[in-house]
């Protein structure tokens, strides 16, 4: 009897371990095993005392604390991962994070601080991943970080910081991930980087930044993606791109660039991804892109361009997506797609083109995708893909003014799979249309001038005809 009394016992004290209802456990909190508190919340205006101090995991979430006192997590040497994001915390005491030095990850996200200071983490020697997006920062005092020297992620994304010095992240060598988006940075100076040799992601898009010092990237030396899209950036030239010769994915959509300079690229030569959309530019140089003769994609979509002219994508010749709807392109020269060899996707839907003829799509061998819809096209040339377009399968033309269909426009695309002729003014389809086309599967109709179109093939007893249904 005594035997199973004790049984009892164990197991009624594990259950209250569980519960959180251990001695060892703080009020309003769960622990349980490995080492993890679960204090999230509950309601907390402080840190609450009792902390087992081999806990390795403490998550404190969602609560009301408004400040973090000095040795807040004092001899908590196991301790890991720390969550403190969602509370209202607005001040850190100089040695609040004294005996923290394990700690890892850092979430302070979602709060109200407004400005970091050096002394502020003190104690936190091996933290790797630190967030303190969505606060109120608008300052940062140099050094900031300077004992962070194993930290590879830092979230600052989501305040108000308006200014940053050659001396903000000095010490944190080490950084991969620097994300500063949704702030109010105006300028970026020089050597701002100039530390972040192991930085390969700087977000600094939805800002305000109008100007980059000569030199201000200086030291980027393993940065593969800058996102600069949502700011205020009029012109690119080659002194704002300087230090990044290992960038591949460049990102200043959402700006108001009107002119690049003939020398911008050469600094970026192993860029593979370039987004200039929804810019003011009205014009393309044919020396605009010198140095990227490694681009694959380049998206150029909401734009000012009227015309395309001859060598305008001069030295692309990796090009395989290029983006140009959108735009008020009216004409294109012939060859202003030379040197595009391994181009397989165009799209110019949505400009004011009235034609289309061969020399303007001289050079696009390997092109496997065309979109002209949303044009003013009423014809196309005889034998208009003939010399370029062989081996195309999708051809869109949509939204355009087609009132008939030519067999001979379309000579030479064996392997066209799909036609999207939606919303013309047709009336009537020929049947020799199927002859030139042996591999179409998709000829899509619908939204033209008939409820329904008649196709009769020619079967030799007789001319094609093809009447309205």
């Amino acid at each position: 009897m005594k035997s199973w009394c004790g049984l009892i016992l164990i197991l009624v004290n594990f259950v209250m371990l569980c519960k959180g209802d251990d001695p060892a456990c703080p009020v309003g909190c769960n622990c349980s095993v490995p080492l993890v508190v679960n204090c999230s919340s509950s309601g907390l205006t402080s840190v609450p005392e009792g902390i087992p101090l081999d806990t390795e995991t403490l998550y404190l979430q969602g609560n009301k604390i408004t400040r973090l006192e000095v040795n807040s997590f004092a001899n908590m040497t196991s301790l890991i991962t720390l969550r403190l994001d969602s509370n209202l915390i607005k001040t850190i005491d100089n040695g609040a994070f004294n005996g923290a030095e394990s700690v890892e990850t850092l979430n302070l996200a979602n709060n109200n601080l407004t400005s970091l200071n050096r002394d502020m983490f003190d104690g936190l020697l091996g933290i790797t991943s630190l967030d303190v997006a969505h606060n109120l920062l608008s300052s940062i005092e140099d050094f900031a970080f300077v004992d962070m020297i194993f930290l590879t992620e830092l979230h600052l994304n989501n305040n108000s910081i308006e200014h940053m010095t050659a001396n903000t992240f000095k010490g944190i060598d080490n950084l991969e991930e620097l994300h500063l988006q949704y702030n109010k940075i105006n300028e970026l100076k020089e050597n701002t980087f100039s530390d972040l040799r192991n930085l390969t992601s700087l977000r600094l898009d939805v800002n305000s930044i109008a100007s980059i010092e000569k030199k201000a990237f200086s030291g980027l030396n393993s940065l593969t993606f800058l996102k600069l899209s949502s700011n205020d950036l009029t012109q690119l030239n080659g002194d704002m791109l300087d230090g990044l010769s290992f960038l591949k994915r460049l990102d200043i959509d959402r700006n108001v660039i009107s002119t690049i300079a003939d020398d911008t690229f050469t600094a970026t030569p192993e860029l593979i991804d370039l987004g200039l959309n929804i810019n003011n530019m009205s014009e393309i140089s044919s020396t605009f892109w010198t140095g990227l003769g490694k681009l694959q994609d380049l998206n150029l979509r909401y734009n000012r361009l009227q015309e395309l002219k001859v060598d305008s994508f001069r030295g692309l010749t990796n090009m395989e997506h290029l983006e140009l709807d959108s735009n008020r392109i009216q004409s294109i020269e012939k060859g202003a797609f030379n040197g595009l060899d391994h181009l397989i996707y165009l799209e110019m839907s949505f400009n004011t083109l009235t034609k289309i003829t061969a020399d303007m799509l001289t050079g696009l061998r390997k092109i496997d995708y065309i979109n002209l819809s949303a044009n003013n096209l009423s014809s196309l040339q005889e034998n208009l893909f003939t010399e370029c377009c062989i081996n195309m399968t999708n051809l869109l033309m949509y939204y355009n003014q087609f009132e008939v269909l030519d067999p001979d426009w379309f000579i030479g695309l064996d392997r066209l799979n799909k036609i999207d002729l939606d919303t013309n003014k047709l009336r009537s389809i020929p049947g020799e249309i199927f002859e030139v086309l042996p591999s179409l599967s998709y000829l899509i109709l619908t939204g033209n001038r008939s409820t329904a179109i008649a196709i009769c093939l020619n079967t030799g007893r007789g001319p094609g005809a093809t009447t309205l249904g």
